[in-house]
């Protein structure tokens, strides 16, 4: 009887024994395939920002970088940024919200990144201009949310949201020009901000005159 209940007893000590190497061979690979996912969505996170840095120089280029003239219809707007700078550009009568956005994103590369540098085609693209652009943000099925962040009107207070092909010179508050003011959607500045700034730009819009 006594060597009946020694065996069960190391019987019971070895499976248990058995028992904590298998719970610890679990857990350390439950820790290897976490450490791995993470791994995997840091190099995903990773290059959805190089990509989207990619297409923000290539805007930098290809649209935001073409001069205005000061002409009759052009629409002059005053772009306030989000860390307070602001700064004033010219738009042609024909100029999209498109036009608008990408000038903004062009405004928060950061300053290591060269113009001269900047992409002057890029593998996924299609097409040229706003029309390139527009259509890589409808086929990631993206609105708004592409850029990360909200171009408001100063005053009356109004969000004016992106859509593709919608002219500025339709938007009733800024067909004199204006004054706009950007928010990022987080609420959070990005690392990537920078600001170009005109502490006085003397800037009126025709109902102030």
């Amino acid at each position: 009887m006594t060597a009946q209940r020694d065996k069960e007893r190391i019987e019971a000590k070895m499976a248990a024994e058995k028992a904590a190497i298998e719970a610890k061979r679990l857990a350390e690979e439950e820790t290897r395939l976490a450490s791995q996912r993470r791994a995997r969505e840091v190099e995903i996170a990773r290059v959805k920002e190089n990509n989207r840095m990619d297409w923000r120089r290539w805007t930098r280029r290809a649209i935001s970088s073409n001069p205005i003239e000061n002409t009759p219809g052009s629409l002059r707007i005053a772009i306030r940024l989000p860390a307070g700078g602001r700064v004033i550009h010219q738009f042609s009568h024909s100029s999209t919200l498109t036009s608008i956005y990408a000038f903004v994103d062009s405004q928060l590369i950061p300053d290591h990144y060269s113009a001269s540098d900047d992409p002057v085609s890029l593998p996924q693209q299609r097409g040229v201009g706003e029309q390139a652009l527009e259509d890589h943000i409808l086929k990631l099925g993206q609105g708004e949310e592409h850029w990360g962040f909200n171009v408001v009107l100063a005053y009356p207070r109004m969000k004016i949201p992106w859509k593709a092909g919608i002219k500025l010179s339709d938007i009733d508050q800024l067909k004199g020009g204006g004054q706009v003011v950007v928010e990022f959607i987080s609420g959070r500045p990005r690392d990537s901000e920078r600001s170009n700034t005109d502490e006085d730009d003397g800037y009126h819009t025709e109902d102030s005159e």
